[in-house]
């Protein structure tokens, strides 16, 4: 289990690198990034520490819940955030900023 309280973050690139790992992943809300990567049921709201705890027993108490997960994150991965298209998002980044 993955758990990211961050109050703040510029890439989500840990989180990435837990879900291609197969682990599941519960961390905070922090708009524009993990919206994008995780549902509701892996996320909480920033400094929600009891949601933290509640969200961690349950995933760590239900075997399937926990297979399941891992298997979207794993897949949300391999289908979205391959490789080459992380280059050309970042190679058009860097071209703006020039």
């Amino acid at each position: 289990l993955f758990l990211f309280p961050s109050f703040n973050e510029g890439l989500p690139n840990v989180i990435i690198e837990a879900m291609s790992c197969g682990l599941p992943v519960i961390c905070s809300r922090l708009d524009g990034i993990t919206d994008y990567l995780l549902d509701d049921n892996s996320l909480v709201e920033v400094g929600n520490t009891v949601d933290f705890s509640e969200k961690a027993f349950k995933i760590l108490s239900d075997t399937e819940k926990n297979e399941l997960q891992i298997l979207k994150n794993m897949n949300f991965v391999i289908n979205n955030l391959e490789q080459k298209k992380i280059d050309s998002l970042f190679l058009n980044l860097i071209k703006q900023l020039k």
